[in-house]
């Protein structure tokens, strides 16, 4: 967040009240508190409503040491590296017409052996992308693009990434899947995949759109 930008006395409020309950949790591990930022990205996130956010909080820290990146230091220059061959699957997008930031996903594949690895890129992706009080005050605009992915391959795991990325603690203001209608198979199964995913909030499903890159560049 840039210096400019304030939390509010209700935020800090919240956001302390979040930290308190997760310090009073033996099954936190102790380096989960060195993920400052991502305990009030997901405060935000969840609208300053605590026992949300502690749940949600909770899932995530449980996912990153499911992954064995819980307690992992920041990645080095080595790391980052290696890292390389998944950055392709997140864009850098910027802010869309109304200044929220834009995740914008390009469906692949991952590999057993790359799992660790995309989700130290998907921690630093989505909160690099949440990295504003308007984007976590109103939530992002989230755009899966569909026609990047091969539909036909699978590689065992998918049901264990999906439960990753449910662990974030994501809330779409505008959500897009692009390029769906290309490939009527990869429609079916991104739509099955992302609705299967996203199911439990039905404000968020409502708001999914089936569009083309120009619609969403609009």
């Amino acid at each position: 967040m840039s210096a400019d930008e304030q939390l509010t006395k209700e935020e800090l409020d919240a956001i302390a009240a979040v930290r308190e309950r997760l310090e009073a949790d033996p099954s936190i591990p102790k380096a989960a508190f060195q993920r400052g930022y991502e305990i009030v990205a997901t405060t935000l996130i969840c609208k300053c409503r605590v026992e949300k956010a502690v749940e949600k909080y909770k899932g995530y820290i449980k996912m990153m040491e499911r992954f064995g990146c819980a307690d992992a230091p920041p990645p080095t220059d080595e790391q980052l590296d290696a890292m390389d061959s998944r950055w392709g699957a997140f864009q850098v997008c910027g802010r869309d017409n109304e200044g929220r930031g834009v995740m914008w996903i390009q469906g692949q594949p991952i590999l057993p052996e790359h799992e660790s690895t995309c989700i130290q890129c998907s921690s630093m992706y989505f909160f690099a992308v949440h990295a504003d009080l308007k984007t976590l005050r109103e939530g992002v605009t989230f755009v899966i693009d569909s026609g990047s992915s091969n539909a036909e391959e699978k590689v065992g795991n998918e049901r264990k990434m999906q439960e990753a990325w449910q662990a974030y603690p994501l809330r779409p203001k505008h959500f897009f899947i692009t390029n769906a209608s290309m490939l009527q198979r990869v429609f079916i199964n991104t739509l099955l995949t992302i609705v299967g995913a996203f199911a439990y909030n039905n404000k968020v499903v409502r708001r999914l759109r089936f569009v083309t890159i120009d619609d969403v560049r609009g």
